[in-house]
């Protein structure tokens, strides 16, 4: 079977994380085996361990590095498996110059969005249409010629869909003598701007407007987020600690929120849509794309199944929040519009035949 090899340094829980198990179940119905290198310790080896296309090849951080910036030259065994794989999938953008000495074809993951080292691609895989487009423009304004830019891709994530497609939506949990329960889920850093769902959470507090918000995770600012619902006297929201079953607090919940203030994908989005929650979202990279780039079409977002909210807003979050509060109907047809939407437009299914085809093409390192 061709082998596909995975390189990335990062250790942490997250978006590398948990694209990598994305990449090798794609892999995996596409045909390939899927080699992923990385640093011993790293969050994610336990899950990785149990795909059946994977084999893991760890190192200390420390010699993992020296290795990339080595090319392998002292570790010859795991050199060798990588100058003859079909193509290497790099997840740091600031690994790109030394792993490209290698004679492999060699793909840059744009995990994060943002446009550091990504000069130094053979060719890149976007996330988002918003990614390609500012990367595009990167290019033009570091004076690099059209003809000399990377060859880009566009490459959703994709999701494993229940093995029965029309699994009931879960709309509709709060009964009239119910709160409506909102959950949101991720590190607790600034970026994911749980700080403007605390401030939406008061707005919504003071207008009277009832629901219950938990916000799931662990982060560096675990303590100041409680340190704001104490100033701000919120009575609504629970800080939760992290779970490592969201499918359990997904069957418990009425909304999804994902307040972030940037978020290149947003894989936690789809597997919330893909549990029949009505989701709202900020009009970053990812969120525009899967609901929609016309943030101010409430209609239109709906239809593809939810609200964005302009990022960093927390009136306008809170706007978006009291819509679907207040109006049932409106949750039950985003939540069963929303899971229909993952189903046809982000299987893993339609993610493997995608990556098949780039990988099909003539990529000379």
């Amino acid at each position: 079977m061709k082998r596909v090899i995975s390189v990335t340094t990062d250790r942490q829980p997250g978006g590398i994380a948990n694209a990598l198990i994305s990449y090798s179940r794609a892999l995996d119905i596409a045909g390939y085996n899927h080699l992923v290198v990385l640093p011993e310790g790293a969050s994610v080896s336990p899950r990785l361990a149990k795909e059946p296309n994977v084999r893991i090849k760890t190192f200390p951080l420390f010699w993992l590095k020296f290795h990339i910036q080595t090319g392998f030259l002292f570790a010859p065994s795991t050199r060798a498996i990588l100058v003859n794989a079909e193509a290497m999938l790099v997840h740091n953008a600031r690994i790109l110059a030394p792993l490209s000495r290698l004679a492999v074809p060699q793909f840059c993951i744009n995990h994060s969005g943002k446009m550091r080292y990504l000069e130094k691609a053979q060719n890149i895989i976007f996330l988002s249409s918003a990614a390609a487009i500012r990367a595009k423009t990167h290019f033009q304004n570091a004076d690099i010629l059209e003809a000399n830019h990377p060859q880009s891709f566009i490459l959703p994530h994709g999701f494993s869909l229940p093995a029965e497609k029309t699994a009931k939506a879960s709309y509709g949990k709060a009964t009239p003598h119910k709160t409506p329960v909102i959950i949101a889920a991720g590190r607790f850093v600034q970026k994911k701007g749980f700080a403007d769902l605390i401030d939406a959470a008061s707005i919504l507090q003071g207008k009277n407007i009832a629901c219950t918000i938990e916000i799931y995770g662990s982060g560096e600012l675990s303590a100041a987020l409680a340190s704001k619902c104490e100033q701000l006297g919120v009575k609504n929201l629970t800080i939760k600690g992290w779970t490592d079953d969201l499918a359990a607090v997904f069957r418990s919940a009425d909304i999804f929120c994902l307040p972030s203030h940037e978020e290149p994908f947003g894989l936690i989005l789809g597997e919330a849509m893909l549990a029949g929650l009505p989701v709202i979202a900020s009009n970053t990279d990812g969120p525009s794309d899967i609901l929609g780039a016309d943030s101010t079409d409430k209609d239109a977002t709906l239809k593809h199944g939810g609200l964005l909210f302009p990022s960093g807003n927390a009136e306008a979050l809170a706007e978006a929040l009291m819509h679907l509060l207040t109006d049932k109907s409106a949750r039950k047809a985003a939540s069963i519009a929303g899971q229909h939407h993952i189903q046809n437009r982000y299987s893993q299914e339609r993610q493997a035949e995608a990556l098949q085809t780039i990988l099909a093409l003539d990529h000379r390192p």
